[in-house]
C-alpha cells in the first residue's frame, strides 16, 4: 500500500509541476509578446528564451523567438555578433518545422532571413516552398525574380568587365556571349515567369515590374548573334520603366 500511495504522490507532483511549468511559460510568453510590442527586442527575446527552455515544445515559443531575434539582425553588417543573431534566428525557425513541418510562418521567414543573409540558393528553395503551400503569395514570386537577377546579372557584368565592354557595348556579337547564354539564361526565363506571375496576383506591384524591367535587359544581352531579338527585349524593358512610372505616379495621387 505505501508502494501505491508513493507512486500517486509521485504522478501527482508531476503533474502540479507540469502545470507550474506551463503557467510559468505562458506568463513568460505574455511578457515577451509585450515587450516585442513596445520595441523592446532585448527584454522580448530574453522572455521568449525562457519560454522554450520552459516548454520546448511550445511551437509558438520557437516562433516567437525567432522573429524577435530577426528583428534584432542589421542586414549588410558583418560584425560575427550580428550573423549569430542570424543564426540563432534560423535556429528557432528550423526547431518550428520540426515541431510543423508545414508552418508557412516559419518557411517564410527562413527564406526571408537566407535572402538577407545572401544564401540565395537557400532563399529561392523556401520560397518555392512557400508557393507549394500558398501559390498566391505574390511576394514569394517576386523575390525569387529578385534571386534569379542577381544569379544572372553578377556573372554577365564580371564577363562584361573583363572583355572591358563599355554599358552601351553589346555582347551579342562577341563569341563569349554564348558561355554567358548558356549559363544564364534559364535563369532569366525563371525570372521573367516568376515575376509576370507575382503581376498577375497583384497587377500593381510596382517592384516586379522594375525587375522585370532589369531581367529584360539581362536578356537583352544574351541574344547571341540576333541585334532584331536584342533591341525588341530592350524595348520590352522600356515599356517596363514606363507601365512602373505609371503605377508609382497612381499611387501618389490622393483618393
Amino acid at each position: 500500500m505505501r508502494r501505491f500511495a508513493l507512486i500517486a504522490v509521485i504522478i501527482v507532483w508531476c503533474a502540479l509541476a507540469f502545470a507550474t511549468s506551463a503557467q510559468d511559460a505562458r506568463s513568460e510568453l505574455n511578457a515577451g509578446v509585450e515587450a516585442y510590442k513596445a520595441g523592446r527586442l532585448d527584454e522580448a527575446v530574453t522572455h521568449f528564451q525562457a519560454v522554450v527552455l520552459l516548454e520546448p515544445q511550445l511551437l509558438v515559443g520557437h516562433l516567437y523567438l525567432g522573429t524577435a531575434l530577426a528583428q534584432q539582425y542589421v542586414p549588410g553588417v558583418e560584425e560575427p555578433s550580428n550573423k549569430q543573431i542570424a543564426e540563432h534566428a534560423l535556429e528557432e525557425f528550423h526547431k518550428v518545422l520540426d515541431l510543423d513541418a508545414d508552418n508557412l510562418n516559419a518557411l517564410k521567414a527562413i527564406g526571408a532571413l537566407s535572402f538577407q543573409l545572401k544564401r540565395f540558393e537557400e532563399a529561392r528553395q523556401y520560397q518555392e516552398k512557400v508557393i507549394a503551400h500558398d501559390p498566391k503569395d505574390e511576394a514569394a514570386y517576386y523575390t525569387i525574380g529578385v534571386i534569379r537577377w542577381i544569379e544572372s546579372y553578377q556573372p554577365r557584368m564580371e564577363l562584361r568587365s573583363k572583355l572591358g565592354l563599355k554599358p552601351d557595348e553589346a555582347l551579342i556579337l562577341l563569341p563569349e556571349c554564348g558561355q554567358v547564354r548558356e549559363a544564364n539564361w534559364d535563369k532569366v526565363e525563371a525570372g521573367i515567369r516568376s515575376l509576370s506571375r507575382a503581376l498577375g496576383l497583384r497587377p500593381d506591384y510596382d517592384d516586379a515590374m522594375a525587375y522585370l524591367n532589369l531581367l529584360y535587359h539581362e536578356r537583352a544581352d544574351l541574344q547571341c548573334g540576333d541585334p532584331v531579338a536584342r533591341e525588341k527585349d530592350l524595348a520590352t524593358a522600356d515599356e517596363w520603366v514606363d507601365k512602373t512610372m505609371q503605377v508609382k505616379r497612381a499611387k501618389r495621387r490622393p483618393n
